[in-house]
């Protein structure tokens, strides 16, 4: 549109000048005639008017098509050759124009030719160290994710540098969308807690104590119970930069111990009551030693009830601290193979006489605490090795009904059945024996004689679902960026937001699918996607994406563009859901798409309806792109990303364009920066002199 107008412009000057220089010619013809001669010169004009005006329109047409062709073809070859030195050197220019300026096209072709060459070479080299470092990274994301704990790391202004998936989901459970790179982790845990124990750490530092990790718990708005160790992070001049947080859920934990001790106060109230009674009806008999036997008997019936009362009481509450102990205790998977290896490696240990295994069904896994229940079994064989004298014992696993049979036998002459019975029992210690241990699994063990003659003892255990063998990982790039460690080194400032460059910005880039393109007239919401953008770089993996019952029919020529039908959105949430939750996710971000204003009016026309409005600064790739090529007329999302290199992919999906506008924007910053627009105020001034910028919805 600015060059149709500065075409425009050029043809009406050349026009004007053309006229000037016609009336300038025949005035001066005009002025050098006597009388006579203007006379007959009078009669010529009436001819001379009509070609003036020929030539005052041709003289227009040239320049308008000189400008056109000299003018525009020039300037747009220029930001050709900045997109080739930017952002895309695969891009080839279209020559057009003057044969001079043809030439010159193809030389700049052969020219980047040459240069897409030499980055081929050099972008091998840079492959080869970038796997490398890739590698590294990988490992640690496998690291992290497998972590049962969950890690989080912190700058000291609580921005997150790197999590784990457990802390992700122990932060911020159903809402886990809302915990990523660059967000502050106050959202989750009380800023004062947090910084009272960096605080803590921080003192030992300084009075030269060594520094220990620092523990507390915690309760987070998720609902869970989380016990935290904080490490500190230090530079090489030892200097804090920021802090290492572990979070284990407790939460059935302290729930169990609470239970517990109310358990205790239970006891000790009605104990005392107990007790007071029976000291009451002892202290009253040896008052009174002339009393009668008739008395005396009702004491001792008094004594009675209260220590029968007080026994009675004992062995409820044993009974429900038995129970308290069992639900919070957690058996593990284990392979049957690998507790038969286990346990016979920790009886040849402890009784050096040898132990055969036989596992019959290698892909039996049962559910045991296993350090348990090897220790009470280790303890038989010993007891059995001491009292009896047995030299071997053979032990086998199988499959029977519901339950995996774990035997273990003692094949010597000599060793009978009830021999094995005894040595389980007087081999109990401690407050659990080898029978109240299985118990708790949910199983059974008992001593019978095989068809064979040889004892065994048979313990029932449950059994697991089988865990599949772990593929290899395959190293590629499509790992969660769960970390940048470039925030260490970038603090939160005072600068305002119109100063910082787009590069230091942290963007959401997002995009909606509709019911149709007219807001005001009923159309809807029914998809929104959403991208960040952090330190430049997209996080690909810290998404947004969500379907919307719009509440209406969906029509024909919408669902040919997007896809999405009523049977896709049934049971979907509506706007007045997940609108709060997007707001959520874009909080305190520069929200960012393609032709925004439309999307914005869908959002803006529920903001009554839902209460939320999103006061966020915008960013619009469209007007952007108008920034950089003003003489273009292709603005479209699909046009441009292919201009500046970005592969098209996910079309017509929220998340997909709102992706592919994302790697658009990041290719449209440095084509910003070489015009000297790197400031948030200057790009999106900019902005506003474009003439996309006066289109409304």
């Amino acid at each position: 549109m600015r060059g149709r107008r500065f075409e425009s412009t050029v043809a009406g000057v050349g026009a004007v000048a053309t006229a000037v220089g016609y009336v300038a010619a025949l005035w001066i013809v005009w002025a050098g005639l006597d009388e006579a001669g203007r006379e007959g010169f009078g009669e010529v004009l009436n001819l001379l008017v009509p070609i003036g005006l020929a030539l005052v329109a041709l003289a227009g047409v040239v320049a308008g098509r000189f400008f056109r062709s000299f003018m525009v073809a020039t300037r747009r070859m220029a930001d050709e050759v900045d997109l080739i030195a930017t952002v895309n050197p695969a891009h080839r220019i279209d020559p057009g124009g003057p044969t001079h300026l043809r030439k010159l096209g193809w030389s700049i072709n052969r020219l980047a030719g040459r240069l897409w060459e030499s980055l081929e070479d050099q972008e091998a080299a840079v492959e080869a160290g970038r796997k490398a470092v890739g590698h590294e990274k990988e490992r640690l994301a496998a690291l992290m994710s497998d972590l049962a704990q969950g890690v989080i790391v912190c700058n000291l202004d609580g921005q997150i540098l790197l999590y784990n998936g457990e802390a992700r989901n122990l932060l911020a459970g159903e809402d886990a969308n809302y915990v990523g790179l660059g967000r502050s982790v106050f959202a989750f845990l009380d800023r004062n807690v947090v910084l009272n124990a960096l605080h803590h750490l921080q003192l030992r530092a300084e009075r030269g104590a060594k520094v220990r990790p620092q523990r507390f718990v915690a309760t987070i708005p998720s609902g869970f119970v989380l016990r935290m160790t904080m490490v500190a992070v230090r530079d090489t001049a030892g200097s804090f930069t920021g802090f290492v947080l572990t979070l284990e859920d407790v939460t059935h934990e302290r729930a169990a111990r609470g239970r517990r001790d109310q358990l205790l106060r239970s006891l000790t109230h009605e104990a005392r009551q107990s007790v007071a009674g029976i000291r009451a009806a002892i202290e009253t008999i040896l008052s009174y030693p002339e009393m009668s036997g008739g008395d005396i008997e009702r004491f001792r019936s008094v004594i009675a009830e209260e220590a029968e009362r007080l026994s009675a009481r004992i062995d409820d509450v044993s009974a429900q601290h038995a129970a308290t102990l069992e639900s919070a205790w957690e058996l593990d998977d284990m392979l049957g193979d690998d507790l038969l290896l286990a346990l016979a490696n920790r009886v040849e240990s402890s009784t050096g006489f040898h132990v055969s295994t036989d596992v019959r069904e290698d892909s039996l896994w049962v559910k045991v605490d296993g350090l348990a229940l090897i220790d009470r079994l280790a303890a038989v064989a010993v007891h059995m090795a001491e009292q009896v004298g047995a030299g071997s014992m053979a032990i086998r696993m199988q499959e029977v009904g519901q339950f995996a049979a774990l035997d273990v036998e003692w094949p010597e002459a000599g060793i009978t059945e009830s021999m094995v019975a005894a040595c389980m029992k007087e081999s109990s210690v401690g407050e659990k024996d080898l029978e109240s241990l299985v118990a708790l699994h949910g199983g059974e063990v008992w001593c019978e004689t095989g068809s064979d003659g040889n004892p065994f003892l048979r313990v029932l255990l449950p059994k697991a679902v089988a865990v599949p063998a772990l593929a290899l990982r395959v190293l590629d790039e499509g790992r969660p960026e769960f970390y940048d460690f470039d925030l260490f080194e970038q603090r939160e400032t005072a600068s305002s937001l119109d100063d910082r460059h787009l590069r230091d910005l942290v963007f959401t880039v997002f995009d909606t699918e509709t019911t149709g393109l007219d807001p005001s007239g009923g159309d809807e919401i029914i998809s929104i996607g959403a991208v960040r953008i952090l330190n430049g770089k997209l996080l690909r993996y810290e998404a947004f994406d969500q379907l919307v019952d719009p509440r209406r029919s969906i029509p024909a020529e919408s669902y040919q563009i997007h896809r999405i039908d009523a049977e896709m959105l049934a049971g979907q949430p509506t706007i007045d859901v997940v609108l709060p939750r997007f707001a959520r996710f874009v909080e305190d971000t520069i929200l960012v798409g393609h032709n925004v204003a439309f999307d914005l009016k869908f959002l803006q026309l529920k903001e009554d309806s839902t209460g939320v409005t999103l006061s966020n600064p915008v960013l619009d790739t469209l007007l952007l792109a108008a920034v950089v090529y003003p003489e273009s007329d292709v603005h479209s999302l699909e046009a441009l990303a292919r201009l500046v290199g970005v592969p098209v992919t996910g079309r017509h999906t929220s998340l997909g364009d709102a992706l592919v506008t994302a790697e658009l924007f990041l290719q449209l910053i440095p084509l910003l920066e070489a015009r000297g627009l790197r400031t948030f105020a200057q790009v999106q001034r900019a902005e506003k002199e474009t003439f996309y910028s006066r289109l409304e919805y």
